[in-house]
């Protein structure tokens, strides 16, 4: 039997209808040896797993891991509070985006003790390809940071690539096929090319993607700052990655892209 617990109705209902029992979060707590948490930010992690009573309920022992995008001091800071409850924490943000989530060809990158990591390694296969422990708790989300933060980059060099192979007249999907091989592309030119000639269509949740990864990019500069590294240029184009995203899913004012 399959018990669950689902915050949207629509999302309740469609289970239920399969023969799931629909559980509250203690109890889906009490009776599970890992959880994974994969809800939007740092607000709702600590509404799903503090405020709700989850982590209370969970029994020593048990694996609590936050696949959900969030500051590193705010796991840091949950770990805290898991660990006087013997629950071990793992910080393990992905990467890949909802295609590959689909054929199971997520990256994970996981903060955590070795041993805890290897005990959910045989689950996390079941949805990603990689998995890397990258150190402590916390340091899956500040690898994480880096990652968005340069895929906010990659999107502005992503969308000249793009204006280029047009003025060109160059075959668009051939150019997305051949450049993400050479050593010049990256994963964001790939991704956007096929926006374009797939007629990929924005869900409704795009606006939301992107408050998303413009947090993460103001948490990094702050980061940055504290670790007294000056971002140069390389601010700059992450900004015109952003807006020209932003333009392009039609939210906001249009700039250059």
């Amino acid at each position: 039997m399959l018990s669950f617990h689902a915050r949207r109705a629509e999302v309740r209902d469609r289970f239920m209808s399969k023969g799931a029992t629909p559980l509250s979060l203690p109890d889906l707590g009490r009776i599970s040896d890992m959880l994974l948490v994969v809800v939007g930010d740092e607000h709702d992690v600590r509404n799903v797993v503090v405020e709700s009573g989850l982590l209370d309920a969970m029994r020593p022992g048990a694996i609590l891991v936050i696949h959900s995008s969030i500051p590193p001091d705010a796991v840091r800071a949950l770990a805290s509070q898991t660990e006087m409850r013997g629950v071990h924490l793992l910080d393990a943000p992905v990467s890949g985006g909802r295609d590959r989530s689909y054929a199971g060809d997520l990256t994970i990158l996981v903060g955590g003790e070795p041993a805890v990591v290897d005990a959910v390694r045989p689950v996390m296969t079941a949805y990603a390809s990689r998995i890397v422990r990258v150190g402590p708790a916390g340091s899956g989300q500040r690898i994480k940071s880096l990652n968005n933060y340069f895929y906010a980059a990659h999107l502005a060099t992503a969308a000249k690539m793009i204006e280029l192979i047009r003025a060109f007249g160059l075959d668009i999907e051939a150019a997305a096929e051949a450049l993400p091989l050479c050593s010049g592309s990256s994963a964001a030119f790939a991704m956007q090319a096929r926006h374009i000639f797939e007629r990929t269509q924005h869900d409704k949740g795009v606006e939301h993607a992107m408050d998303l990864l413009t947090g993460v990019v103001e948490s990094l500069r702050a980061s940055a700052r504290s670790a007294g590294v000056d971002l140069g240029p390389i601010d700059r184009l992450v900004d015109q990655g952003l807006a020209g995203e932003r333009a392009r899913a039609g939210i906001g004012k249009p700039d250059f892209c």
